[in-house]
């Protein structure tokens, strides 16, 4: 056996021999301190960098999402307004019509009784005539307007 085996190893370079054990250990110290900086920088990044533009972004979608939502509860508000204003317009239709209908009807039972009595349209007719068809006329009238109100005519009146 040999005695160099048992001798400590040394490094020597630029006039200076320096243990290979103490050479190693400051390689080890240079590597954990870079490590050690390594990782500090690495975390003030994440804070620093990461996390404000995560939440930079994450305000934003919400301010997106904000948005979207109010611009839905306009057009869903702007939808409504639409039908109740379809639906009021269809409904005047419908009493105009049904009103036109009430009048029309009026006219037709007024020739009809003057042509009864051999009469031309138009002619006077004695009060209790007169009274049955205006009253005919305003219940048709009143009629239109149940159903205009409500959707649905109401009973018919007892007949006397």
């Amino acid at each position: 056996m040999s005695d160099e085996s048992d001798a400590p190893a040394t490094v020597s370079g630029a006039g200076a021999s320096v243990p290979a054990h103490a050479l190693l250990d400051t390689i080890l110290k240079i590597s954990l301190a870079a490590c050690a900086v390594l990782a500090a920088l690495t975390v003030a990044g994440y804070f620093l960098v990461y996390v404000p533009l995560r939440d930079h972004q994450a305000a934003l979608q919400r301010e997106h999402q904000a948005q979207l939502a109010a611009q839905a509860e306009r057009e869903n508000l702007a939808r409504q307004a639409q039908e109740r204003a379809d639906k009021a317009a269809s409904v005047k239709a419908a009493l105009d019509s049904c009103l036109e209908g009430a009048n029309t009807d009026y006219t037709a039972n007024w020739s009809h009784d003057c042509q009864a009595r051999g009469m031309a349209a138009g002619c006077a007719l004695p009060a209790y005539e007169t009274q049955a068809i205006v009253t005919t006329r305003e219940n048709a009238k009143a009629r239109c307007v149940e159903v205009a109100r409500y959707g649905v005519p109401p009973p018919p009146a007892p007949v006397s």
